[in-house]
């Protein structure tokens, strides 16, 4: 049986409060604590903490034939999950350097990394130790029988993704850089303006524009007020020269519906532009090569 991470913290604030008898739960949220919880928040903490002794001892009593306990080996770890096994683990803090030798155990510190410059801090000396309450024995492990740490990874999680010749994705990386700064290119020239008669102004004023005039039937003999050309040109704006009579209704029916405008006249704009788009298409039609 092995007991890992022993900074693990089982404890922390109290989380929340209940009374059975009062039918009352009440929990931190958002951290705003609740009066009920911050009245017994000590009462709170010392249950979180009898529930961490009472794991720690039934994780240790799980083991038939050898515990294995992760400690630090400088100093007590008091807060963490394991720290109810901390006697049962370390011998007095005066027996700390004295311990009985075990075979192969040469080293004088528990601790593998210890301060290149300045004092070592004083740590458990490996080998057999009698913690300070108990009558067994612990044996406390010399890291130096590990024979090389493994490596680090640095960034990459193995060596063998940049092993081999860069030539082949050098060449697709260049490929996919050129066609990228090529798109970025063309995304950056204007290539259609869409303005209403309404809004142009300064450069595209009506003077410099060339106005052409399509003449459709009507969509229905029924007279709408002066927002029915509003809702037309709006429709003319956003519509996709191709789109299908389907995504021409559904865009009607949203730019009716944001300007309050009823069905009928969002059903009417729609058969005007439906008439409209077949001579627009292929002026405004593009090119393989995206160009106008």
């Amino acid at each position: 049986m092995i007991l890992a991470d022993p900074t693990c913290n089982t404890v922390g604030e109290g989380d929340r409060y209940t009374d059975s008898s009062k039918g009352l739960c009440v929990r931190r949220l958002l951290g705003c604590v609740p009066l009920e919880l911050r009245e017994h928040e000590a009462d709170e903490m010392a249950a979180e903490q009898a529930e961490a002794d009472r794991l720690a001892y039934v994780a240790a009593t799980r083991a038939s034939d050898l515990l294995v306990v992760t400690a630090i080996g400088t100093q007590v770890w008091e807060s963490g999950w394991l720290s109810s096994l901390a006697d049962a683990l370390y011998p007095a803090s005066t027996d700390w350097a004295c311990s009985r030798p075990y075979p192969d155990y040469s080293g004088r510190t528990s601790v593998l990394d210890t301060p290149s410059k300045g004092a070592a801090l004083p740590s458990v000396m490996p080998g057999w130790h009698k913690p300070a309450r108990g009558s067994h024995q612990v044996l406390w492990f010399d890291p130096l029988l590990i024979s090389e740490e493994p490596p680090m990874a640095a960034g990459l999680s193995t060596h063998e993704l940049i092993a081999g010749d860069p030539t082949l994705t050098s060449s697709l990386y260049k490929k996919w850089s050129e066609s990228s700064d090529a798109a970025r290119e063309r995304g950056r020239r204007r290539q259609q303006i869409v303005i209403t008669a309404t809004g142009s102004s300064g450069e595209y004023s009506p003077s410099k524009v060339r106005v052409e005039t399509v003449t459709v039937g009507a969509a229905t003999r029924q007279k709408f007020s002066r927002q029915f050309g509003r809702l037309v040109r709006g429709i003319l704006q956003d519509i996709d020269l191709d789109a299908s009579t389907s995504d021409l209704q559904t865009l009607a029916a949203a730019h009716a519906r944001s300007m309050r405008r009823p069905g009928a006249e969002a059903c009417a704009a729609a058969e005007i532009v439906r008439q409209v788009l077949p001579p627009l298409a292929p002026r405004y039609a593009w090119g393989p090569k995206g160009d106008p």
